[in-house]
């Protein structure tokens, strides 16, 4: 059925007007971004020879480009080497002259270099980077952090340790050397060349190269304390986890599917992994949620769960995205920023399409709507297109994602599969734009996609339709009908124009049966008709069931249809979405309806709207109060203690059976929730969970502070420790919003806050600031700060940092 609807919606896209094809690769709004850096030659391949001195934040580094110009004749080369201070500089093994500014290092050749002329450049060098490459715990007082160096490139930061041409357009073969203490571990991209012990009887040097080119971003290294584990996809791809060797039980959850994910994707792509071997690496402090380094991802370790945790939140979405990049992104990368739309959305769409694979579709179909909250909200702000440098991150991830799973829509999977091959193959190991993905379609398929390009990439926003329904009885000369009428409503400009998309329409009927057409909606205004030979009786009808189109919808439905689709719909979505229509229904209307639906819902999602919708209904029957409280997914339960409101006397039982839940965001949720419902009952609630820690130590953190409102004094100094350098910054930031309801400050905790403002992990200075600012306003802590800042001799850059502050 799917192959031929395909088949059939492929030939009429072939017949359209040609017309509707012939629109310019138009761009809609100014992009200062859009454009590729010029360069004048290419560096074919990088050596990087690096050793550090990580307590002062050192790189102690040489680098050797090999290069050909690029144009007729080349007297200038300029490199990207912000703050690096250049010790030493040769071109062909000679002094080369030089200058140094800001942003890096400007070479000049005593005789203008040729074209088809290979070169080789030198630069022996020292830096204190503040981006790219990062010291972990190496000054922490109390010897309990990490220690560790990780570089993180994307976008141009990696310009800051090491001098370089630093842009996407130019690949080039890497190797990396690292001199380090020898009871360390490092990574870096490609195969490990060699491990070898140095004379001193301190150090080992490891060797790292890269077989195939790659971008200067994606360059990257790891040093720390590891383990790895081991193991070889079906494909023969050798894959190593690199874990913390004190916690051996949490590789296995944190690492769960990989080596079937690398199986999958091949298969998908139809395109062999295109690198020597695959690593991940988890490290502290890292202030994003992963990065798709060629050969070697890095990720933070508030990833690295055991089995409990893996139920509240886990690594493989974030696994398999950055697994695609290898890919989408690494084999293939964009020429300019407009274009990374093609890395983000790519990693996102097949992340959700492997959990699809794992978890089923109903799972899909709410990361897909998960991914739909998030591109309507960004839409609140502007209409930036997908196709920009800078249209914010619902856009390049959500919003192009769900434009991808549209383009399958359109085209069907196996055609867009055919295409993708296509595209992968032409262009592998090198550069490439929005239109070389339009134009794999074209060659391969004769498909010309310049109206789905034109409204879904190019141009911004999505479409509003307002859609009713009459249903026409039977006369003598006619029969019953179904008639829908469908609206774009949305305001348009000449960035958001019209939408043109097929649209699935059904009607079903109380016996079971049901009518389905499809139809093109492409103008203001519809009118589409399903006759109802047989004149049955209606029980719900669906526009653009399993919700397979971008947009909003105003669509109202009487109480008795939505309660009907919400019990017989066969698409999960479907059935949520008559759910939201049902929260304003009185529960007299919807109870034993919704009691009904709850016991034969098979998914979460599901299932949570209705506990939303009934936990604070008093006249529950005590069964049903249980079903909802205890139902075997953590999330549902999750949701019974959110949103409960007032927990009766003969239900606390059941409540407080989720203090020892397998799930630590129940467990920390119910410890809050019934510590606040039932004050008398805290120190009972506090010794039942005095043992749990949670990920980040969120339940000690959440027991802390209900601890403190009982023994001030005791448990404070805890509470004001985990905001030092001593942990990761996850657990830092909990103790600071709990230490700001409290309205708590002593001198440790400022020295803590200068230190947390000072890290270049965004996630962890901002709170930090904004904690400070928050103290700095109350006239009984001003004396405070300003006396801890006087006594401390800053560095120029730290002094600029709490400016903003002081």
């Amino acid at each position: 059925m799917k192959l031929a609807y395909t088949f059939l919606l492929t030939i009429l896209i072939s017949f359209l007007s040609p017309t509707l094809f012939a629109q310019e690769h138009t761009c809609y709004i100014h992009d200062a971004g859009a454009h590729a850096r010029e360069r004048v030659v290419d560096i074919t391949k990088t050596i990087i020879d690096v050793s550090f001195e990580p307590t002062q934040g050192i790189v102690n580094g040489t680098v050797e480009h090999t290069f050909v110009p690029l144009r007729k004749t080349v007297d200038t080369l300029f490199l990207d080497a912000p703050g690096i201070e250049v010790l030493e500089l040769t071109v062909d093994k000679a002094r080369a002259k030089y200058t140094v500014d800001t942003k890096g290092i400007t070479i000049r050749f005593d005789e203008p270099l040729t074209w088809e002329t290979i070169h080789t450049l030198n630069i022996k060098y020292k830096a204190t980077p503040r981006k790219g490459l990062y010291f972990i715990g190496w000054n922490d007082p109390n010897n309990l952090s990490r220690k560790q160096i990780w570089t993180q490139g994307q976008g141009i930061d990696n310009r800051n340790w090491f001098p370089t041409f630093d842009d996407m357009g130019d690949k080039m073969v890497t190797e990396v050397k690292v001199t380090f203490d020898k009871d360390y571990q490092v990574l870096s991209n490609g195969k490990l060349v060699s491990e070898k012990a140095n004379k001193d009887g301190q150090t080992k040097t490891w060797h790292y190269a890269m077989e195939k080119p790659h971008s200067a971003y994606l360059v990257m290294l790891t040093i720390g304390k590891y383990a790895v584990q081991t193991s070889k996809s079906k494909g023969g791809v050798v894959i190593n986890n690199w874990y913390y060797p004190e916690y051996p039980e949490r590789a296995e959850p944190t690492y769960r599917y990989t080596t079937e994910m690398m199986d999958w994707m091949e298969q998908e792509f139809g395109t062999k992994y295109p690198w020597h071997a695959y690593s991940q690496v988890m490290v502290q402090d890292f202030m994003y949620g992963a990065m798709e380094n060629t050969t070697a991802t890095i990720f933070g370790d508030f990833y690295n769960i055991d089995n409990r945790a893996f139920l509240d939140r886990y690594y493989i979405g974030t696994n398999a995205h950055e697994l695609v990049h290898q890919w989408f992104g690494d084999f293939i990368t964009t020429r300019s920023p407009e274009h990374h739309w093609l890395h983000e959305s790519f990693a996102t769409h097949y992340q959700k399409h492997f959990e699809r694979h794992i978890f089923g579709e109903d799972h899909y179909r709410w990361n897909c709507r998960t991914e739909l909250w998030s591109v309507l909200q960004a839409s609140k702000q502007n209409n930036l297109p997908v196709m920009h440098s800078a249209p914010g991150s619902a856009r390049h991830y959500p919003k192009g994602s769900l434009v991808l799973d549209m383009l399958k829509y359109v085209v069907g999977r196996e055609q867009f599969n055919v295409a993708l091959k296509h595209y992968l193959q032409k262009h592998g190991y090198s550069n490439v734009s929005t239109h070389d993905f339009w134009a794999a379609f074209n060659d391969k398929l004769g498909i010309n996609l310049d109206w789905f390009f034109d409204q879904w990439v190019r141009k911004g926003g999505e479409p509003k339709y307002e859609v009713s329904v009459l249903e026409v009885p039977a006369t003598t000369s006619s029969t019953a009908s179904s008639v829908f009428t469908v609206k774009q409503v949305h305001t348009m400009d000449n960035v958001v124009g019209l939408f043109r998309m097929p649209i699935v329409f059904e009607v079903h009927y109380t016996d079971g049966t049901s009518a389905i057409t499809t139809e093109w909606i492409e103008k203001h205004s519809h009118t589409v008709t399903i006759p109802n030979t047989g004149n049955k009786k209606v029980s719900y009808v669906l526009f653009d069931p399993n919700s397979e189109v971008l947009k909003t919808v105003d669509f109202r439905k009487e109480t008795p249809m939505l309660l009907a689709q919400a019990a017989n719909a066969k698409n999960m979505i479907d059935r949520y979405d008559a759910l939201i229509a049902l929260r304003s229904t009185p529960l007299t209307q919807k109870r034993e309806k919704l009691i009904k639906i709850f016991k034969q819902e098979p998914f979460w999602a599901v299932r949570a709207e209705i506990v939303k919708q009934l936990i604070n209904d008093t006249t529950l029957p005590d069964e049903v109060m249980l079903s909802l409280v205890a139902d075997k997914n953590n999330k549902v339960r999750l949701a019974a203690i959110e949103d409960v409101t007032e927990i009766l006397p003969k239900h606390l039982p059941l409540f407080e059976k989720l203090l020892a839940d397998s799930s630590y965001n129940v467990v920390e949720t119910a410890l809050v929730k019934l510590s606040a419902s039932f004050p008398d009952n805290r120190q009972r609630y506090l010794d039942i969970t005095k043992n749990e820690k949670g990920m980040g130590q969120k339940i000690r953190i959440a027991w802390l502070e209900i601890a403190i409102g009982l023994e001030r004094e005791k448990y404070l100094p805890e509470l004001v420790a985990y905001t030092s350098s001593s942990y990761e910054f996850r657990t830092r930031t909990n103790a600071m919003d709990v230490l700001k309801r409290l309205n708590y400050l002593d001198e440790k905790l400022v020295a803590h806050l200068f230190d947390a403002t000072l890290n270049p992990n965004s996630r962890l200075a901002g709170p930090a600031v904004a904690l400070l600012k928050y103290f700095k306003e109350q006239t009984a802590y001003q004396t405070l700060i300003q006396s801890y800042y006087d006594s401390k001799s800053w560095a120029g850059w730290q002094i600029d940092v709490l400016k903003g502050v002081l």
